[in-house]
C-alpha cells in the first residue's frame, strides 16, 4: 500500500475512510455558481475549547441504528425508503443525528430523493452548532475531496482555506476519524521537518504544542511557532497572539483568520522557555 506521509490532510483522511491510499479523491462535480456576497459561515459554538454536545434523545438511538442497517442491506434487503422513514422519524424526536442522515440521503440518493438543497439546509446548521460528523464532511468538502458544491457558498482557493476550519470544529467535537487524520498527518510533518519536532496539536490547552529541545530565549521558541502554523493553515492570518497563565503553565495562544472571517485558536505550551529574554 503505497504511504499516506505528508499526504495533505484532506487526502489522509481520505485514506482513513476508504481504508486505502490508493485511491485517488473522486474528481469534484462541476460547482454551483457561489452566491455572490455569500454570508461567511461561522459555528455557533466558543473559539475554543472542547465541544460538548447534548446526548441523543434515547429514543432515536435505535431508529437511527434500524435506519443505517436498511441503507447498508445489514441483514436485510436494502430499502431507502424505510431508512429515510426511520430517519425522519428519529429528526422529528430532536435527533441531530437523524437530521445528519436524512441530509445524507439528499446528497447520495439514487431512489430520487436527490435534493442538494435539503441536503444543506440538514447539514449546515448541524455543523454550525458543532455535530462533529457534520463539521467534518464540511471540511471534506471544502478540501474538495468529497464533491458536494451545494454545502458551501465558496469554491475554489476560498473553499478550500474553510477546510481546516471545519475540522478543527469536528475535532474538537470528538470526530474520531479527523481526530485520528491530523494526530498522524502532523507526526509525518514533523518526522519529515515539514513543521518543527514537537508534541500535541495545539488544539486546546490540554494538547497544546510543545517543542522539543532548550530554547536560550524566545527569540528562538516565537519563529517555531511561525513556522508550525503556516504549513498547517495556509493563507491564515494571525488575528492576535495572547500570552496566558493556566495552573503553573504558560501559553502562547495565536488566533488566526482566513477572508471567511473564520476563526481557530492554536495553543503553544512555552513554560520551557517563557521568560528567557527576548519579550514574552
Amino acid at each position: 500500500m503505497p504511504s499516506c506521509r505528508l499526504l495533505p490532510i484532506p487526502a489522509l483522511l481520505g485514506c482513513l475512510l476508504l481504508g486505502a491510499c490508493a485511491a485517488r479523491p473522486p474528481t469534484a462535480a462541476p460547482q454551483a455558481a457561489a452566491t455572490p456576497s455569500a454570508p461567511a459561515l461561522i459555528a455557533q459554538v466558543p473559539e475554543s475549547g472542547p465541544i460538548i454536545l447534548p446526548a441523543e434523545p434515547p429514543a432515536t438511538v435505535a431508529l437511527v441504528a434500524e435506519g443505517r442497517k436498511y441503507l447498508r442491506g445489514d441483514g436485510v434487503a436494502t430499502d431507502e425508503s424505510r431508512a429515510f422513514a426511520l430517519f425522519q422519524q428519529a429528526a422529528d424526536l430532536g435527533s441531530p443525528t437523524g437530521r445528519y442522515r436524512l441530509g445524507l440521503v439528499h446528497l447520495t440518493s439514487r431512489d430520487g430523493r436527490a435534493d442538494p438543497q435539503k441536503a444543506a439546509q440538514l447539514i449546515l446548521p448541524l455543523a454550525q452548532q458543532g455535530y462533529p460528523d457534520a463539521a467534518f464532511l464540511l471540511g471534506l468538502v471544502a478540501s474538495g475531496f468529497t464533491p458536494a458544491p451545494s454545502l458551501l457558498p465558496a469554491s475554489g482557493e476560498s473553499s478550500l482555506r474553510q477546510a481546516p476550519y471545519w475540522f478543527n470544529i469536528a475535532r474538537r467535537a470528538g470526530q474520531a476519524n479527523a481526530r485520528r487524520a491530523y494526530e498522524q498527518q502532523l507526526l509525518a510533518m514533523r518526522e519529515d521537518g515539514v513543521i518543527p519536532a514537537g508534541s500535541g496539536t495545539g488544539d486546546d490547552f490540554a494538547n497544546a504544542i510543545r517543542f522539543k529541545g532548550k530554547f536560550a530565549s524566545s527569540k528562538e521558541g516565537v519563529p517555531l511557532e511561525y513556522r508550525t502554523i503556516g504549513p498547517l493553515f495556509p493563507g491564515w492570518k494571525r488575528e492576535s497572539q495572547a500570552l496566558i497563565e493556566q495552573e503553573g503553565k504558560h501559553y502562547d495562544v495565536l488566533t488566526l483568520v482566513n477572508e471567511h472571517q473564520q476563526k481557530v485558536l492554536v495553543y503553544f505550551d512555552i513554560s520551557d522557555w517563557v521568560g528567557l529574554g527576548g519579550g514574552h
